[in-house]
């Protein structure tokens, strides 16, 4: 190792910008205003500070046990010093760089799983890919429990068991598009060498550490964060509350480290994509085809572009229903040696049709005026996670909202009140097509001011699930129906239900309006009739403006709020 002089270190311990104090050190170590791994066998020094562990490391990598612990902090430190450490030999990662090439490296990006509570907001991780060779390497946890109270509490305050995996890319695609029916976004990054290295290295130095998973401040979407800081430091100075999956991809293109991306669409989503480029009567025409096994009329088609939709989606379809178990294995064989003898020149690039980084900021705080029977509120609201029905949500695949830890307040000079609490809060209004016939669903765990059997507002604790449809009849318009049925709570059970009946629709000047009507049953007696209509403008900037008016009965409400996304 080259030898560090006196006057090396006075100008290094007394420079302006000090190396333990440089971005990339604070990444390696996940160090925000603290450090975010409690694990003590991930720190050389004990009772760790940037300073300590920054010298402890720099003695440590004379040992060959650390330098084969942490091959990025020693890239680092060789890099910035200009100093070379004595080489070791390191089986365990040599085994690592064999069977996990890093030639490229993508971030991968699995759209939310609303089946599972640690990844309603998708999953994010790592592909590492060369000499014929794909794995993912993914920071994840196991739910032990469908408890709601239980499953909070866990994932906010105790933290639950986070594991990191490698295993074959393929298998990973699997369960995400088969067994889950997720959308997969592969993002190839644009690296250096250097950055490449520092990203493999440094995924390398967190797999053996013992750490917990909290969903609201250390998950999948922290380690990514981190990771790709540790190539590109500048990213830290990005707000890293409550990182999704989502957001720290849009923080990755942002500083422009995505040079391509590919979209991996499951079947069901690709035969909604497939039935836009194709005639209502020519989707029925291929269901009653495979329907009456007359698969001959798939052959000898014109190769023209209205038939290279029309046999792409049958194929698609095809592939759905076996899956499904709904083809026997000749028959799909005998469609697919059908559609394989096509050779159209035409190409479907489905990659921008959806994509999750033009999606809004998934943050919102919003403050506005609210009248409810001619008493006047100052209204305040934070969602810090994700998307309600009334935003614009045209780059999701269908209009749908996901609420986690929304909170609003009203105040006046009077009295200051709780109006809602939604723990978590999912709806999903899938388009019906006659060829999957899909459900849309809804689900609500909220603590919010509702009117009882009096038409009185008390504030409920509320627990729901739905089922409906939604119908999508123009690009910007869609009808939905929703039947709710659930309980709620204020000094005694009630069973509570309603059917819904809306729509919404995207219009001009960048705006989108929605009305639905809600007939509200109690204890199995109808009690009230609800109206609902919101107006909501999309400006630049990230601001919404929200116009609101709801009837209940011969009670009027309305308000205005002006919301910030970010």
């Amino acid at each position: 190792m080259k030898k560090l002089t006196f006057l090396f270190f006075f100008t290094f311990l007394f420079s302006n910008d000090l190396i333990y104090n440089s971005s990339r050190w604070k990444a390696l170590l996940h160090y925000d205003t603290n450090f975010q791994i409690q694990d003590k066998n991930f720190y050389i020094s004990k009772n760790p500070t940037l300073k300590k562990e920054f010298f402890s490391d720099i003695k440590a990598f004379k040992n060959k046990k650390f330098q084969c612990r942490f091959p990025a902090r020693k890239l680092f430190i060789e890099k910035k010093l200009n100093i070379t450490f004595p080489k070791q030999k390191c089986k365990d990662l040599e085994i690592y760089k064999k069977k996990a090439p890093y030639k490229n490296i993508s971030l991968i990006f699995a759209s939310e799983n609303i089946k599972d509570p640690s990844s309603m907001m998708g999953h994010t991780f790592f592909k590492f890919s060369g000499d014929n060779l794909a794995n993912s390497i993914s920071f994840y946890t196991f739910i032990n429990t469908y408890n709601p109270l239980k499953l909070i509490y866990e994932n906010t305050i105790t933290g639950m068991n986070g594991y990191f995996i490698l295993r074959p890319y393929r298998e990973t695609l699997y369960n995400y598009l088969e067994n889950e029916k997720r959308n997969v976004w592969e993002f190839n990054l644009k690296l250096s060498e250097f950055e490449k290295k520092m990203i493999y290295f440094h995924t390398w130095e967190l797999k053996d550490i013992n750490q917990k998973y909290y969903f609201t401040s250390y998950n999948c979407a922290t380690v990514v964060f981190y990771i790709l800081a540790s190539a590109k430091p500048e990213i830290l100075q990005e707000n890293n509350f409550w990182l999704t999956p989502l957001s720290v991809t849009k923080i990755a293109n942002k500083y422009k480290m995505i040079q391509q991306s590919n979209l991996l669409p499951n079947d069901e989503w690709f035969i909604k994509l497939l039935e836009n480029q194709v005639s209502l009567s020519k989707i029925k025409k291929i269901k009653s085809i495979i329907k009456f096994k007359d698969f001959n009329k798939f052959q000898n088609l014109k190769l023209t572009k209205e038939n290279f939709y029309f046999i792409t989606l049958a194929q698609t379809y095809s592939i759905y229903l076996y899956k499904n178990n709904q083809l026997t294995k000749k028959e799909y064989q005998q469609l697919n040696n059908i559609f394989n003898n096509y050779k159209f020149k035409y190409q479907f690039d489905i990659s921008h049709y959806k994509n999750p980084l033009k999606t809004p900021p998934e943050r919102q705080i919003g403050v506005g005026f609210r009248n409810e029977e001619k008493t006047n509120f100052f209204k305040f609201s934070f969602l810090p996670a994700s998307h309600s029905l009334t935003d614009n949500n045209k780059e999701y695949f269908n209009e749908s909202a996901l609420k986690i830890g929304y909170i609003s307040f009203l105040a006046n000079q009077n009295k200051i009140l709780l109006d809602n609490f939604t723990i978590y809060n999912m709806t999903n209004l899938i388009p019906y097509d006659i060829l999957t016939k899909p459900i849309s669903y809804n689900f609500d765990l909220s603590i919010k001011r509702k009117y009882d059997k009096n038409l009185n507002k008390k504030l409920f604790f509320n627990t729901n699930v739905g089922i409906g449809g939604d119908l999508n009849v123009f690009t910007d318009i869609n009808i939905f129906t929703l039947f709710d049925i659930g309980v709620q709570y204020h000094k005694k059970v009630e069973l509570v239900y309603y059917p819904k009946i809306g729509f919404s629709i995207y219009e001009i000047f960048n705006s989108k309006g929605m009305f639905y009507y809600q007939p509200t049953f109690i204890d199995n007696k109808f009690v009230y009739n609800k109206y609902y209509f919101s107006q909501n403008f999309f400006l630049k900037n990230n601001y919404k403006i929200s116009l609101n008016y709801e009837k209940i009965d011969n009670k009027n409400e309305y308000g205005f709020n002006i919301i910030k996304l970010f």
